[in-house]
């Protein structure tokens, strides 16, 4: 764990949990879990990013967010509590996530996709 986070501020300040992963790395460890495991992989996911919002809810701080930084490509992977089980799956057959202009990965419900910035991150 890493306090790499300084802020200062007359107010309290909203949490921030950033995963620190290679995310071919775990891409690769679904893909060999097998077919079956690999397709229901964003479960798991889902289920540790929905347990760390109900954790940090208790907190005093306003909400903040959970996301995923990859270690390789320093894309940053935001995931707010509200994702759809749609962004998981799609999110695990990402193999190499890119996003050149923003550095950010968000979901677009309305192209219902990953984008970094105003651009899809798969073709």
């Amino acid at each position: 764990m890493q306090a790499a986070y300084p802020r200062r501020s007359a107010d309290l300040l909203p949490w921030i949990i950033v995963i620190l992963i290679s995310t071919r790395v775990l891409w690769a460890a679904v893909d060999g879990a097998g077919a079956e495991a690999g397709r229901d992989a964003w479960r798991g996911l889902k289920r540790l990013i929905t347990d760390l919002y109900e954790t940090r809810r208790s907190s005093q701080a306003p909400q903040g967010e959970v996301s995923i930084e990859d270690a390789e490509t320093k894309v940053k992977i935001a995931l707010p509590p509200n994702l759809p089980d749609q962004a998981y799956r799609i999110l695990i057959e990402i193999g190499n996530p890119s996003a050149p202009l923003s550095g950010m990965l968000r979901w677009d419900n309305d192209a219902q996709d990953w984008v970094g910035g105003q651009y899809r991150c798969r073709s």
